[in-house]
């Protein structure tokens, strides 16, 4: 089963970071400097888990009209 939640950015951060390197940077190439930034702070973030592996994860930047 798959369970998606709010994350809390500053305790949820390795989960969120390790989704990200492992989707954007290994998989599509994305430079990892680029994946993280400083927005992260402000925006919202979800996680999705598969038992308890993060699997998934998104942001909503609230502060730019939530791109």
């Amino acid at each position: 089963m798959i369970r998606v939640r709010l994350a809390d950015f500053a305790r949820d951060r390795d989960a969120i970071r390790d989704v990200r390197l492992s989707v954007f940077v290994e998989e599509q190439g994305v430079p990892r400097e680029l994946e993280m930034d400083d927005a992260d702070a402000h925006c919202r973030h979800v996680l999705a888990f598969a038992d308890e592996s993060a699997i998934g994860t998104a942001r909503i930047d609230l502060e730019h009209g939530a791109k």
